[in-house]
């Protein structure tokens, strides 16, 4: 008779065993999350300026009558910005939000409805400042613009 086999240890296969943490008392608070990191903007080419187009130096405008003014702007003005019409004058002062979507190629516009200004001097520059936080990075040079008063009468 032949004697009887024995399985060595090697030999038995036996099912991987797992183990499960048990939840501390810390266990239901969040861990922290990494800072959330600001996008950066998008650069402006370093020579990129805004050009105004019209209206011309010194025009003359009755106070009855809308203006419309007129820039370009080199490239595709991304997002992340916006142009801003600024009129200064003795007694009132404008900052018109002019958004960046194109009038025709790269030009732009905006209309300054009738009566928006009272008669006096001014002067208007168009700003390009970024949209979060409203930061200048470019301004055009200042164009004088005179508001006429309509006489009544």
């Amino acid at each position: 008779t032949r004697p009887a086999q024995t399985a060595a240890a090697d030999d038995v296969e036996t099912a991987p065993t797992t183990t499960q943490a048990t939840p501390g008392p810390d266990a239901s608070r969040e861990q922290p999350q990494p800072a959330p990191t600001a996008t950066p903007l998008p650069t402006l080419a370093p020579d990129s300026a805004v050009q105004l187009v019209g209206p011309p130096q010194g025009s003359l405008f009755r106070e009855d009558s809308a203006v419309v003014f007129y820039w370009n702007w080199p490239s595709e003005l991304p997002d992340a910005y916006q142009f801003l019409l600024i009129i200064n004058g003795a007694e009132s002062n404008l900052e018109l939000p002019a958004g960046n979507e194109p009038n025709l190629g790269l030009g732009y516009r905006l209309t300054l409805p009738i009566g928006a200004l009272p008669a006096g001097e001014y002067m208007w520059s168009v700003r390009v400042i970024s949209e979060p936080g409203g930061e200048v990075l470019r301004e055009s040079d200042a164009r004088p613009l005179t508001i006429v008063s309509v006489s009544s009468g």
